[in-house]
């Protein structure tokens, strides 16, 4: 901590999150410079360049809704175009684009641009983490992480991480988030892995559970304790079921605590399989002779 904090000459942030004040922009600024104008040389024509001009266009015609004669002929026009783009622009505005970019610029370092970003929200006191391509409501880094680590390990069943895409992206919106539509994906990612693990592609994960908990070795205190977890979701007053209407008993207390638990059951689970030798269709690999 500074001296000046220390000392109470200047005072802590207070948490920023319907605004966005002149350090963090520029600090989110520093990173977009970084990792994705300067990843190029400046002069670079866009005409020459397909995916930089691929990505401009996209920029101009359905980001900025910019009409598409005014395209820049350089990199660098593109970059001093956003620049004064981004420090004139709302506060809301600044998060769209770094959604947008991470999604659109084929050559982004995801992972160094996720880091970088998070790095500066944390240090500024941001209300938001940017977890798999979104901005979600404040998170620790811990929790953060294993949603990323989830995502990652999953790319082998597009299933899986295609449910823990959608938890991310519905906890992750402004107005009137559907908190139990993002449990319901947050469950439905680890029913979809389960199915795939076991075999059992047909039966819910409250069948599969207690005989996968068995083959993979689970203590049977933590597979009960996942068991719970599905049965919060899915049993007759529970999220998943069509007659739950009242949308007011999921908040984001909870759909954060289903999509990080998800998250790390995915983790473990994939990793749990790997360790017993058992394959992606429930077939259990022969040991190395």
């Amino acid at each position: 901590m500074l001296f000046s904090r220390r000392r109470g000459i200047t005072k802590e942030k207070s948490v920023q999150t319907s605004v966005m004040d002149d350090d963090l922009r520029k600090l989110l600024w520093n990173i977009v410079l970084v990792l994705l104008f300067e990843t190029e040389p400046p002069g670079k024509e866009l005409r020459n360049e397909a995916r930089l001009e691929a990505f401009t266009a996209k920029l101009w015609h359905r980001f900025l809704k910019e009409t598409l004669d005014t395209l820049p002929r350089y990199w660098s026009q593109v970059r001093d175009y956003m620049r004064n783009w981004l420090f004139s622009c709302e506060w809301f505005a600044v998060y769209d684009f770094i959604e947008f970019a991470y999604s659109t610029f084929g050559d982004l370092d995801k992972e160094e641009f996720s880091e970088g970003i998070n790095s500066v929200l944390e240090s500024e006191r941001a209300g938001y983490r940017f977890v798999a391509g979104k901005f979600i409501p404040l998170m620790d880094e811990q929790e953060g992480q294993a949603i990323e680590d989830a995502i990652r390990s999953a790319e082998p069943f597009p299933g899986v991480r295609t449910h823990l895409r959608n938890a991310v992206s519905i906890f992750s919106e402004r107005k009137d988030p559907e908190y139990r539509s993002s449990v319901k994906e947050s469950i439905d990612a680890v029913e979809s892995l389960a199915r795939i693990i076991s075999g059992q592609t047909k039966d819910s994960l409250g069948k599969i559970l207690p005989g996968l908990a068995r083959d993979l070795g689970v203590h049977p205190a933590l597979g009960k304790a996942f068991s719970c977890l599905y049965g919060y979701a899915s049993d007759e007053g529970g999220v998943r079921h069509s007659l739950l209407d009242d949308q007011s008993r999921v908040g984001l207390t909870e759909a954060k605590f289903m999509l990080v638990a998800s998250a790390a059951i995915v983790n473990f689970l994939i990793q749990k399989s790997q360790e017993v030798g058992i394959g992606h269709r429930g077939v259990k690999k022969s040991p190395p002779k």
